[in-house]
């Protein structure tokens, strides 16, 4: 990811927010940073990636799908779920800034065991 200043690249008010929350988790201050992550593997991660915004109720990750995104969470929350026998949403887990998702299809290389949204 090529860190530039939110003014020159024309960037909104929330875009400039994102991307002072990942200025800060880079600098090591005021960050959730992930459990486990140090700063440097942050610094590395974040230097291959993107900033997106997803819209409210987006699902992110299907479960059952093939994949090779990593998500590191810097505003908001996340549903983690699957589908029991029936049908039904199976709640997993909530997420928020500073926690992760998607590494475990990086790991095994299995389809999606969860969904997020």
């Amino acid at each position: 990811m090529n860190i530039d200043s939110p003014g020159r690249s024309g960037k909104s008010a929330s875009g400039a927010r994102r991307f002072q929350s990942l200025r800060r988790c880079l600098s090591g201050t005021s960050c959730a940073r992930p459990t486990g992550l140090a700063l440097e593997d942050l610094r590395l991660i974040c230097s291959c990636g993107t900033i997106k915004t997803y819209p409210k109720h987006s699902i992110l990750i299907n479960e059952g799908t093939e994949s090779d995104g990593f998500y590191i969470i810097l505003e908001g929350k996340v549903k983690v779920y699957v589908s029991d026998s029936e049908g039904r949403e199976v709640i997993l887990n909530i997420q928020g800034p500073g926690q992760y998702f998607g590494e475990l299809s990086l790991i095994d290389e299995a389809p999606r065991s969860a969904s997020v949204a």
